[in-house]
């Protein structure tokens, strides 16, 4: 007999596991597209599926060839 996965998280972010199996699988949502005038070309997102991903800041503001010890008041 199948028995229902349980949920974790909080819908729609949540996801269906069991003692076998995962679903991480979730419900389509509506777009949301926001359009950006650039310098070169006008830039079209959807929210629901854009990220923003920074990486290594704390390199560039700290480390001694970064950009904050290059600054001429330091």
């Amino acid at each position: 007999m199948n028995q229902p996965l349980h949920t974790l998280g909080i819908p729609p972010n949540a996801w269906m596991v069991d003692a076998t199996q995962a679903d991480l699988s979730r419900p389509p949502i509506a777009p949301r597209p926001i359009v950006l005038p650039t310098a070169t070309k006008t830039l079209r997102l959807d929210l629901n599926k854009a990220a923003l991903l920074v990486i290594d800041m704390q390199n560039d503001f700290c480390h001694p060839a970064g950009w904050w010890p290059t600054l001429e008041w330091m």
